[in-house]
């Protein structure tokens, strides 16, 4: 499974906040930024990080962006 790189700015705000006050973050804001972390890492490393956790966990990752990509740009 490769991730679809999702750079927002919306993802751009949600870790600066994160940053300033990291207990303002939802933990899907968390998982968002995560995913779109790791969507930047080249496909082949990508591939081995995701094949490497549990099944759960990689459906988890798949739905973070997948929510990420749904959200409105000015929903931050």
């Amino acid at each position: 499974m490769v991730l679809k790189d999702t750079f927002s700015p919306r993802v751009a705000t949600l870790a600066s906040r994160g940053l300033f006050d990291p207990g303002s973050l939802s933990l899907d804001d968390v998982r968002a930024i995560c995913a779109t972390a790791l969507a930047r890492v080249p496909d082949h490393r990508q591939s081995e990080i995701v094949k490497a956790r549990p099944l759960v966990e990689q459906i988890d990752m798949a739905l973070a962006v997948v929510r990420l990509a749904e959200l409105p740009e000015d929903a931050a």
